[in-house]
């Protein structure tokens, strides 16, 4: 279908351009034809791009506003449970503990109830690391899962909480395709807040481009993105990293 509508516009260009010197035979008559063909097909590209860069210029990236220091452990926007950047944290013994309010438990997160938990590093064999061991030891044979780069002998403790320790939390806003749609822009964003004051500690934003109306005419964002579409920031920082600069553990 995308193939066919690209090779569709290409001809009736070509017939146009033909057509205009036919009937003209004026070199500045059709390359003006030319030039308005091209435009049509990428005006809104070019300031898609203008929109594109003013945007990544004023919102992308890392904003940190301050930092706090001596952190036990955070709350995060995880409604499954503790995986990613819950067992990194923890693993890593960057905190104490993460608190996730479960919406929707899953084995491979480490919760089997809705409801506060608290997640810890602990040592291997706990009555709390029941559902880590069962879940993670059936894929000790996976040589490229990441935990097996951490210490045998810990584990991460599970465990139903009845109020939360934490004064900061993690957000993730999920992935909005229609943050600009009129420029076909898209975004991500991770906050750190604090609980009791409701002030945004640290923002990381990242933007997409997918081109202009061709794009969303033939539906391509997908084959777009895979293929690499305009990304801002283009570097690899990751936005886990905003916790762990905006809240920093105890040594």
């Amino acid at each position: 279908m995308i193939a066919f509508g690209i090779l569709l516009y290409i001809a009736l260009a070509f017939y146009i351009v033909k057509w205009v010197w036919q009937k003209k035979r004026s070199v500045s008559l059709t390359a003006f034809t030319v030039i308005i063909i091209l435009l049509l097909a990428s005006w809104d590209n070019i300031i898609g791009n203008i929109m594109f860069n003013r945007v990544c210029k004023e919102e992308g990236g890392e904003r940190i506003s301050k930092t706090v220091e001596n952190v036990d452990g955070v709350m995060m926007d995880a409604p499954d449970g503790c995986y990613g950047i819950c067992l990194r944290a923890l693993l890593e013994k960057r905190y104490k503990f993460i608190e996730v309010n479960v919406i929707k438990p899953q084995k491979s997160a480490l919760t089997t109830e809705t409801g506060l938990h608290r997640f810890y590093l602990d040592k291997r064999g706990s009555e709390d690391c029941t559902l880590y061991e069962e879940y993670y030891e059936k894929r000790e044979n996976n040589k490229d899962y990441f935990l097996k780069q951490y210490p045998y002998e810990y584990c991460i403790a599970s465990k139903k909480a009845n109020e939360a320790k934490s004064r900061y939390i993690y957000l993730w806003t999920a992935f909005d395709i229609n943050y600009m749609p009129a420029w076909n822009i898209s975004k991500s964003e991770s906050n750190v807040k604090d609980i009791n004051t409701g002030e945004i500690l640290g923002t990381y934003k990242v933007l997409y481009y997918y081109g202009g109306w061709i794009a969303r005419k033939f539906e391509i964002w997908g084959p777009l993105m895979s293929a690499g579409s305009s990304k801002c920031p283009k570097d690899n920082a990751t936005r886990w990293d905003l916790v762990f600069k905006v809240l920093r553990p105890k040594q």
